[in-house]
C-alpha cells in the first residue's frame, strides 16, 4: 500500500511542477492527471504578424505568421499553467496571456481527448474559439482589442 501511494504522489507532484509542451508536433507526450490542451494562435490579418509565445519553463520562440497561417503547441493544462504571448503587427504590439484560468474555462467544453483552443488574430483585435470556424461566425468570442 505505501509503495502505491509513493507513486502516486510522485506523478501526482510531477505533473504539477513540470508543464509538458510539445511545439508544432505531435500529441506524443502523455497527460498523467491533467488535461492535454492544443493552441492554436491564427493570423486571420492580411499582413504578417509576428508572435513570441513562452511561459516561466518554456521559449517557444518567435514566429512569423503570414496571412492565414497559424502556430500551434500542446501541453498539459495544470492548476499553474500560463503561457504569454507578445504579437506584433506593423507598428502595434500586445502582450497577453494565451493560456491561464480564463482561457482554459473558455476552451474546456470536451469531456474526454484533447482539448482545442484557438486564438484569432484581427485588425480589430482577438477572437477565443473552441473550434476553428471559418470567420465571421458567433462561435468566436471577443477578448481584446490591439491597444
Amino acid at each position: 500500500m505505501r509503495s502505491f501511494l509513493f507513486i502516486f504522489f510522485f506523478f501526482f507532484f510531477a505533473s504539477i511542477s513540470n508543464t509538458s509542451v510539445v511545439a508544432d508536433e505531435s500529441l506524443d507526450t502523455p497527460c498523467i492527471i491533467f488535461d492535454r490542451f492544443h493552441m492554436y494562435v491564427i493570423n486571420n490579418i492580411p499582413a504578417e504578424i509576428k508572435l513570441h509565445a513562452y511561459s516561466k519553463d518554456d521559449d517557444l520562440g518567435y514566429h512569423i505568421l503570414p496571412y492565414y497561417a497559424f502556430y500551434d503547441w500542446s501541453f498539459c493544462f495544470g492548476p499553474k499553467t500560463l503561457f504569454s504571448g507578445q504579437l506584433w503587427w506593423g507598428s502595434k504590439y500586445i502582450a497577453l496571456n494565451l493560456v491561464d484560468n480564463h482561457v482554459h474555462k473558455m476552451c474546456d467544453r470536451q469531456m474526454f481527448g484533447v482539448r482545442h483552443c484557438y486564438w484569432l488574430v484581427r485588425p480589430e483585435g482577438f477572437y477565443i474559439g473552441v473550434k476553428n470556424n471559418t470567420w465571421p461566425d458567433a462561435s468566436w468570442v471577443f477578448q481584446t482589442p490591439w491597444p
